[in-house]
């Protein structure tokens, strides 16, 4: 992770230095020292990670770099705060400010220690490139220590059964509970990933499990022997079978190739990627760690052929081809993506994570870079897609539209990011001498002092589960002064979480703040003013917060304000306007006339980067006449949520019809509406660039005539989803009609909704997907012989002919015929076996005779063949390429 924490550093320390008022004194001298030395390292530090596992030497000076960038980025932190108090006494009239008597002190000290780190710095680089190149010429006899003092590689902590369950005193009493349970029933145990050899363990439970009634325990182990002490016989064994060839090469295909939908399009890379998945040995995980890799490649057979070469060196290390090809993902990642990987290490096993906590955890420590203008939220979106594409992570849910809401780690990827971050100092499992630290309930208060210089504690918990932390460790929180990452979500504390944080000003590095679903939380601690670094404010779901001070809006650097779901929290304060880095504002409520200290809508249009808004209303009179236009002045706004949850009045129909939404806005969500016909504007022609439409939890009987469009004028919408409409009373078909664009529809509780094809939808819901026209799969020549056994002499006038079969996967044959020729199905099964094998269904052929002209393809219905163009057929089924036909083309649709 070296080259990750050295780009990250250099990153940064490149934007400060652009800002000359952003360091005081005479350290700007010593920083850019350090900038120079450390863009020299970077040519050379991804070759150094990757071989510092196998020499101890080269791992050991790596490990001082990381430290000293570490001890380097906290000054440089220190400094910009020192800066910004300087400009706040002197004003940004000068260039170069001297620092007053009483900081004399500060900057003389970290002058001294930048010195000392640029020395450090330069001995660090000179003895990496001469061992790189010791090591690279191939005298290899200065490495033989080293190489036979190799660190043990994926290990995994095993952690004491009974702590799992918190009875570590009492075993007896743990299976005596179990044996209650389960007395009289017959059960399935299931024991996931068994790895311990020691089977003492399992002869303790399964005396503790009651016999009989056809109960039956099922283990999974990686290691056969395990099973064997288990008791478990070869006879009573399932052992997965590996992909085969075929299958192997298909899996690779659609990862490596996913672009091209599967199909290799570059045949000089087929050989290379066919060496590659060979080595795999059948193994999906395998299959897709490397596919993912080669996803994110340049199409060149050389760049195929490094990483060929890599995943070689890495089996030679070690002979198992999945930690082998998760390894090369990882040595492959771009500097800032390790980083980001590594922050999985500090989750549970078997955690399902929120993307958003994520992305914003990566924000507040500077993982994503930002650069040419783009948004911070958008590149760390491109950084979790970045992780998704290369198999690294799984989806677990997503919304209506597509889009990812949490993930999951495989375990062997998981035992990886585990070992890195161990490795790195990233995070340790003893949680001594860690920068990053999981907040848990059986946290320990000493264990901040023996983590000085933490980074992040972040809430990690499992769906469903709480935190409950003790007074004595809240109280530590602020005294972690270099802290940028404060995650206490589903946390409760046992006494007033606002004066356990009164001190949380101290934390003048924080970037980073989650308060969500945290209990008891009246009010936000009032020295939250002085966090001026702070870009991220999570306070959603926080039930019983009545009131948000006012200073929120001089925390000019917030791009995330979340006050969704807070319930008692009437407005926001005046003055929201002023925070113009904002790109996501989520439970904007309003402030009516006659709350004078309220934020009015008006404000957001001094927002120009704003990009989600969730917008929360009541009564008609949160916005005025003069305010119906605001939200088309948001250039940048393309995701709107309403929420018109507990309305009062019927004015807010008629306020909701009067408003303008953006017309570059790409989705929107209409929540609890209690108007019987849909806003006026929620047209095609007010909304001509939406991609996604969401309308739930209202009173909405028919859609308003505009909704439907007219003539040119239709939607462009891709994905709609409709709940808990029950009055509804619409039809499925005039949806298909007025947007044709429509891929995905996702209904639950509309019971009044017409000839929708998912069954009791009003009960259970569902989700139809339009089918995709699929490309052809299969492009092969047929050499009709003059002794074709279906037809024999038949073909005997076309026996120098060839003809072009092409075969769409499909589970229906729609036409094939030609000439005056028709194949039965057998017989055309029969044909077509050699080319084909069993994998294609072919099912309502044609079977009478239809007479066709050359040039011409036959589609249809058996009862009803229409004929129509080649070029037509060609461009309506996606063919590759021209179908030339002689006497007969057979088309399998």
């Amino acid at each position: 992770m070296g080259d990750a924490i050295v780009s990250v550093f250099v990153e940064k320390l490149i934007n400060v230095l652009l800002d000359e008022t952003r360091i005081l004194f005479d350290l700007k001298d010593h920083f850019e020292k350090l900038k120079t030395e450390l863009q020299i390292m970077q040519s050379f530090l991804k070759d150094a990670d990757r071989l510092k596992r196998k020499h101890q030497t080269l791992r050991t000076i790596m490990t001082s770099l990381r430290e000293l960038i570490y001890e380097a980025e906290d000054i440089l932190a220190d400094c910009e705060i020192r800066s910004k108090d300087e400009q706040q006494l002197v004003g940004r009239c000068s260039v170069c400010f001297i620092p007053s008597l009483s900081e004399l002190p500060f900057y003389y000290q970290s002058g001294k220690r930048l010195k000392d780190i640029n020395e450090r710095v330069t001995n660090i680089k000179q003895n990496i490139s001469s061992y790189l190149g010791v090591s690279f010429f191939g005298h290899t006899s200065s490495t033989t220590e080293d190489q036979n003092n190799q660190m043990p590689r994926w290990s995994s902590p095993i952690f004491d059964h009974t702590q799992v369950v918190g009875l570590e005193d009492d075993r007896d009493e743990l299976l005596k509970k179990i044996n209650q349970f389960l007395l009289g029933k017959r059960y399935l145990i299931v024991m996931d990933d068994v790895w311990s050899e020691d089977n003492a363990w399992w002869h303790c439970i399964c005396e503790g499990l009651p016999k009989g009634n056809g109960s039956s325990v099922i283990i999974t182990t990686r290691i056969e022997k395990v099973a064997r002490k288990m008791g478990v016989s070869e006879e009573q064994t399932h052992q997965p079978k590996f992909l085969s060839g075929d299958n192997s090469w298909l899996l690779f295909r659609k990862i490596a190739f996913a672009e091209t939908a599967g199909e290799c399009i570059h045949s000089d890379l087929e050989s290379a990627g066919k060496e590659i998945v060979q080595k795999c040995k059948g193994l999906p995980l395998a299959i897709k760690a490397v596919g993912g890799i080669l996803l994110c490649k340049s199409p060149y057979l050389s760049e195929w052929r490094r990483i060929a070469d890599n995943f070689r060196e890495e089996l030679a290390e070690n002979d198992d081809s999945v930690k082998a090809s998760l390894q090369l993902s990882y040595d492959e990642l771009p500097s800032y993506l390790k980083s980001c990987f590594l922050c999985f290490s500090l989750y549970p096993e078997d955690c399902v994570i929120s993307k958003e906590q994520l992305m914003h955890w990566w924000i507040g420590e500077d993982f994503v870079p930002v650069r040419n203008g783009r948004l911070a939220l958008e590149v760390a979106k491109s950084c979790f897609s970045g992780l998704m594409n290369r198999c690294l992570i799984e989806v677990v849910d997503k919304t209506y539209s597509g889009n990812i809401v949490t993930c999951k780690m495989h375990d062997m990827v998981r035992d990886l990011a585990i070992n890195l971050a161990e490795e790195d100092r990233f995070c340790t499992s003893n949680g001594i001498k860690s920068r990053h630290l999981s907040l848990k309930s059986d946290m320990d208060r000493r264990c901040f002092q023996t983590n000085l210089n933490l980074r992040v504690l972040l809430s990690t918990t499992k769906t469903g589960e709480t935190n409950k932390v003790a007074s004595s460790v809240a109280a530590r929180f602020c005294g972690c002064r270099y802290l940028r990452v404060l995650d206490l979500s589903k946390s409760i504390f046992e006494t007033h979480l606002t004066s356990l944080l009164d001190n949380i000003g101290f934390l003048q590095h924080l970037t980073y703040l989650s308060l969500s679903n945290t209990h008891p939380l009246v009010q936000v601690p009032h020295s939250l003013d002085k966090l001026s670094n702070l870009k991220i404010l999570d306070l959603s779901y926080c039930q019983n917060l009545k009131v948000l001070p006012s200073y929120v809006t001089n925390l000019h650097n917030l791009i995330v304000l979340d006050v969704s779901y807070c319930g008692s929290l009437e407005y926001l304060p005046k003055g929201l306007g002023r925070l113009s880095n904002l790109q996501s504002l989520l439970g904007f409520r309003p402030a009516r006339p006659n709350q004078s200290k309220g934020c009015r809508i008006a404000e957001l249009k001094t927002l120009p980067l704003l990009e989600t808004l969730e917008l929360r209303l009541t009564r008609e009179d949160e916005i005025g006449d003069d305010e119906v236009d605001i939200l088309s002045s948001l250039l940048q706004l393309q995701f709107l949520t309403i929420t018109c949850f507990d309305t009062h009045g019927s004015g807010l129909m008629e306020m909701m019809d009067k408003l303008s939404p953006p017309q570059q806005l790409l989705e929107l969500c209409l929540k609890f509406f209690p108007g019987n016909m849909s806003p006026i504007w929620i047209n095609p022609v007010s909304l001509p660039m939406l991609r996604h439409l969401s309308i739930s939890s209202g009173n909405i009987v028919k859609m308003n005539q505009l909704f439907w469009g007219s003539g040119k004028n239709v939607w462009k919408v891709e994905a709609l989803m409709l709940e808990a409409l029950s009055d509804l009373q619409e039809k499925w078909a005039a949806f298909q009609l007025a947007m044709p664009l429509l891929r995905v529809m996702s209904v639950s509780w509309c019971p009044n909704l017409e000839s929708f094809p998912i069954e009791d939808v009003g009960f259970r819901g569902g989700m139809w997907e339009k089918e995709r026209p699929r490309r052809c799969t299969n492009l092969f020549w047929q050499q009709h012989e003059k002794s074709c056994p279906v037809y024999g002499s038949r073909f005997e006038t076309c026996r120098d002919a060839w003809v072009k079969l092409v075969i769409v996967a499909s589970d229906s044959l729609r036409a094939v015929k030609g000439g005056s020729c028709v194949l039965q199905n057998n017989q055309f099964k029969s044909l077509l076996s050699g080319a084909l094998g069993d994998d294609y269904v072919l099912v309502k052929l044609v079977e009478e005779t239809v007479e066709v002209n050359a040039g011409v393809f036959c589609v249809g219905a058996a009862n009803e063949p229409q004929c129509i163009p080649v070029a037509e057929a060609t461009e309506r089924f996606s063919f590759h390429g021209v179908c030339k036909m002689r006497m007969i083309c057979y088309v399998a649709m």
